[in-house]
């Protein structure tokens, strides 16, 4: 297992490379159960969510189950309990929004085109490989751009 010394991020964000192999990531996208199993969230699943503290923006999210999370975790060295796979189909992306934790945004394929990852309305983070990931602090606005062809999948983790 290799492990990774992730520091918060104070402002901003930063990227790590290789955190996970292109088979691990394969892996774990071969897991993700089929929307109609239990664990799946989002704008397609369910009502918009808005609370005081929350609004959902992601049109498809699945809650990693223990089994997943504890691959996730021997694989990573990060212990998270709040682990998603994000899943955008052609024509969907996401509104500008805050996240409620510090996350690590996990690059999981790259065979679709479009979905850009946008940081602060004008960074756009098109050149990781897959296995990648962004580190970026909760207070950082940022949103998907549409995906045009393919699906694009992403492990976001708490920190």
């Amino acid at each position: 297992m290799q492990k990774f010394n992730i520091p918060t991020p104070s402002q901003g964000f930063y990227t790590v490379t290789n955190i996970l192999s292109t088979e691990q990531c394969s892996h774990i996208v071969d897991w993700i159960p089929d929307e109609d199993a239990d664990g799946w969230t989002g704008l397609v699943h369910d009502e918009q969510i808005v609370s005081s503290e929350f609004t959902e923006y992601i049109p498809r999210r699945y809650r990693c189950d223990e089994e997943m999370k504890e691959y996730i975790s021997e694989q990573t060295g990060f212990p998270s309990p709040i682990m998603w796979i994000c899943k955008y189909l052609e024509g969907e992306g996401c509104e500008t929004h805050v996240d409620v934790n510090n996350v690590v945004n996990i690059k999981l394929n790259d065979d679709y085109t479009g979905g850009d990852l946008i940081l602060k309305d004008r960074f756009p983070i098109s050149e990781l490989s897959v296995g990648d990931a962004v580190v970026f602090n909760k207070t950082l606005r940022h949103r998907v751009k549409p995906v045009t062809t393919g699906v694009r999948y992403s492990l976001v983790i708490a920190i």
